[in-house]
């Protein structure tokens, strides 16, 4: 009976931060990959970029979050169109979630070197548990067992992107199609505002700063990020620390190094609220490898 119990204060778990956050899955260093999270990113630096993120959650806390991550982008300078795809998976505890995406971007030159960019995305959504770990003693409860079943899902992200020299706005609206179906509470609309700033001179250290707000339900969450940019010439950042907090008492850093067409980074971060006496923090690895550089630039120094 007490096993019992304990799993099924473990699935109420599991569905408590489903709902509070599933929908705005992120890794940490999403400054240096928009596209992780905003289908209207355009790299336009190069012809493709690929990424690849593991990213362990709360380290020694049982049944912690682990998210492995992909993406992968091709721009189109002759149609100013980029084309992408995005690949998540994360386990928490029993929770299995899988999300594919596609991609499709336009980038539209305004007045005045102000450029915004326009993305939409479709994703398979499915949700399930790993009942082959779960053993229940006597009776189930039908609520229970309604919770272990898989699910799949279609939907949609909508966002956009505007670039001025040192400057990036961004919003974001995921999960769209889940505002019409109200049984859809695995996948819930989640709505995010960033904007950035960064210095571009031929200083051999250049500053960046980044804000952004995530709202979901009647949740919400800030974010602010600083990093510090050492250059060895004007066109190329071998090395990156920055530092960031984000409300509910959570800090951390990220580290980057540049080399050539690889850049690797490497993050931690610690929760100081309620997991902070049983957690080693988390800890996050991302590889970027972007190829073939583009040969009609306007944003450079961004990459």
């Amino acid at each position: 009976m007490k096993k019992f119990i304990s799993i099924y204060i473990l699935l109420l778990i599991c569905v408590y931060f489903d709902v509070q956050s599933q929908s705005h899955i992120r890794v940490n260093n999403y400054w240096d990959n928009v596209y992780s999270m905003n289908p209207a990113s355009i790299n336009n630096a190069y012809f493709g970029t690929l990424t690849t993120a593991v990213r362990k959650q709360w380290i020694n806390f049982p049944g912690s979050p682990t998210l492995m991550f992909a993406t992968g982008t091709l721009y189109l300078e002759n149609y100013y169109t980029q084309l992408g795809m995005k690949i998540l998976m994360e386990k928490k505890g029993y929770e299995l979630t899988a999300d594919i995406d596609l991609s499709y971007a336009y980038e539209v030159m305004l007045r005045n070197d102000w450029f915004l960019n326009l993305g939409l995305s479709m994703s398979f959504q499915n949700h399930s548990y790993d009942i082959s770990q779960i053993r229940f003693e006597g009776s189930i409860i039908p609520s229970v067992y309604d919770r272990l079943l898989f699910e799949n899902n279609l939907n949609t992200d909508a966002g956009f992107e505007l670039n001025y020299h040192s400057w990036k706005f961004g919003g974001i609206s995921h999960n769209l199609l889940s505002l019409f179906n109200d049984q859809n509470n695995l996948h819930i609309n989640t709505n995010i505002l960033y904007c950035f700033y960064r210095q571009q001179n031929s200083d051999y250290l250049n500053l960046g700063i980044g804000l952004s707000a995530f709202q979901y339900t009647n949740i919400y969450q800030a974010e602010i990020n600083l990093t510090g940019f050492f250059k060895k010439t004007t066109e190329t950042n071998p090395f990156q620390i920055g530092v960031f907090y984000r409300t509910w008492r959570e800090m951390g850093m990220i580290f980057g190094i540049e080399m050539d067409d690889y850049k690797i980074y490497y993050s931690c971060d610690y929760n100081f609220g309620q997991f902070y006496r049983h957690s080693f923090g988390s800890h996050e690895i991302m590889l970027i490898y972007n190829f073939s550089r583009s040969y009609k630039c306007r944003n450079c120094w961004w990459y």
